[in-house]
């Protein structure tokens, strides 16, 4: 059963007229073909009890961090919102972005931010555009806290969960801050880092902390709801498509962005597998062509391999999606 949080402990989201947005793109593991695609992920709330997320998944440039096609992701999940809120936009966008280096925070605000403007313009027309506030998630980082005194740590020797540092190893220009939402079972625990590069909403710091903080223990299940129009053979996939649900930390949008484009290239794959035999002879190949076209509903270009027919289909999934 999804949980959501009581009005009380939802801060600025207790009004309902926020869509919270998260963002990550997943990339080819090591020892991947050159050309295997990167996956991009989108999720979204849709009403203000913020525990169903929606999920808009494409595939994109091989190790390309920076998302291609945003507007029309954003303009899919703002669409949803509406439907589920009377016809309503939200006049606020909460967005939490995911692997993104200190050295990519322009590069966010370069290419990203102007997808969320350019739906925005679309959708909402002459009426008053949104208000859009952008959080950096980091994990993977060195830094890591521990308590002075044993009241301040738990069994394992770890400070409590829900700590916050918000001063004396943050930027010195900027707005950041450490939040360790979870109990580490085994080791150190390691931090989740905030980075807030965009403030149109006027998010206060105490406020963002502690509203960050309780969503972390928020579980809900995500929707990879646009997956389904990739088929005319709808069956086949959706057997595939079974709700997940899974621990949020650090933050839970994060958790079903990454989760959402991770498993979308499992599917892939997985399909790709079940389709298409081992054996490379031509005549096998148009045999497992032909099923994935009927899978996608489009022509995909003829390859002389497996892993280049794998190419062509992620390559097409985008068109099929559209």
């Amino acid at each position: 059963m999804n949980q959501s949080l009581p009005n009380d402990k939802m801060g600025m989201l207790q009004d309902g007229k926020t869509m919270v947005v998260g963002i990550d793109v997943t990339h080819p593991s090591p020892g991947s073909i050159d050309e295997a695609p990167s996956i991009a992920g989108v999720v979204a709330s849709i009403d203000k009890r913020y525990a169903q997320w929606p999920a808009s998944i494409r595939p994109q440039k091989s190790r390309q961090e920076m998302v291609d096609g945003l507007d029309q992701m954003i303009i899919e999940r703002l669409e949803l919102w509406r439907k589920h809120n009377g016809g309503k936009l939200p006049e606020k966008i909460l967005v939490y972005r995911d692997g993104v280096s200190e050295g990519q925070y322009e590069a966010v605000l370069r290419d990203e931010l102007p997808g969320f403007q350019k739906a925005c313009e679309k959708l909402y027309g002459k009426m008053p555009q949104p208000k859009i506030s952008i959080i950096i998630v980091g994990k993977r980082h060195h830094t890591r806290f521990y308590a002075t005194s044993t009241e301040d740590c738990d069994s394992k020797g770890n400070t409590k969960n829900g700590t916050v540092v918000d001063r004396g190893v943050t930027m010195e220009r900027g707005w950041d801050f450490f939040l360790q939402a979870h109990t580490c079972i085994q080791g150190t625990a390691r931090p989740a880092h905030y980075v807030v590069i965009r403030d149109e909403i006027g998010l206060g710091a105490d406020g963002l902390e502690q509203m960050v903080s309780y969503s972390c223990y928020v579980r809900a299940y995500f929707e990879l709801a646009d997956i389904h129009r990739l088929t005319t053979c709808a069956t086949y996939l959706v057997a595939l498509l079974k709700p997940f649900r899974f621990a949020p930390p650090p933050i839970m949008p994060i958790s079903y962005a990454s989760e959402g484009a991770a498993t979308f290239r499992r599917i892939l794959l997985r399909t790709l597998a079940a389709l298409i035999p081992v054996e490379s002879s031509t005549g096998l190949l148009r045999t497992g062509r032909f099923r994935v076209e009927c899978i996608l509903g489009c022509k995909i270009p003829c390859s002389t391999s497996r892993h280049g027919l794998a190419h062509d289909v992620a390559d097409n999934v985008t068109r099929a999606t559209e």
